[in-house]
């Protein structure tokens, strides 16, 4: 950074020895479009991605219970995932904020470790609508979510939907993970 001011600092007293004898008005026009170049050559290029165009099955009033879309955990699916969730207004499993909480870590590897159980954990209070990108390993996602008895809801050019209901859950299961935690909690001395 010092080189770069040093070389700042060179060029202003070297442009104001050459131009020293110019009006003033040349002199401001010249330093203007001097300016100008230095901004056009070194200004980076910017790739735009795509708008994240809406999922118009998500529209629909049987739906209901959060949208998570699979693939998830990597920052080019979950940002459009979280601008289509302004649209369909539903709470939205994909996050993407620059902040990644240590429990979206987990889901995130469980499901690339085709762990169906969280799937089953996000659905033990609430129905979960489940949006398979067509362009990322499709058949896999979508065996991971059929062994969860996911119900087809609706297929798009881009998208497959699927529901998982509470009651579609492998009965028992979660919740005798749940009750096996309690006792051991139950069990733990509390510190004195």
């Amino acid at each position: 950074m010092l080189l770069v001011l040093c070389l700042a600092v060179a060029a202003a007293i070297a442009f104001a020895r050459f131009t020293a004898s110019l009006p003033v008005r040349a002199r401001g026009l010249l330093a203007t479009l001097a300016g100008r170049r230095g901004d056009c050559r070194s200004w980076p290029a910017l790739t735009l991605a795509d708008v994240a165009t809406p999922i118009q099955a998500l529209q629909r009033s049987d739906l209901t219970g959060p949208v998570i879309e699979l693939p998830l955990g990597e920052s080019w699916l979950d940002a459009p995932a979280q601008f289509r969730g302004i649209v369909h207004g539903r709470p939205v499993v994909n996050g993407y904020s620059g902040y990644a909480p240590p429990h979206y870590h987990l889901l995130s590897t469980a499901l690339r470790l085709n762990d169906g159980d969280v799937l089953t954990g996000l659905t033990s209070t609430t129905p979960l609508v489940v949006v398979l990108n067509r362009r990322e390993e499709i058949d896999r996602w979508r065996r991971l979510v059929e062994s969860r008895q996911g119900e087809r809801v609706a297929t798009e050019e881009r998208v497959r939907i699927r529901d998982l209901s509470r009651a579609a859950q492998t009965p028992g299961r979660a919740d005798e993970r749940a009750i096996r935690l309690c006792r051991f909690a139950r069990s733990t001395p509390a510190p004195t």
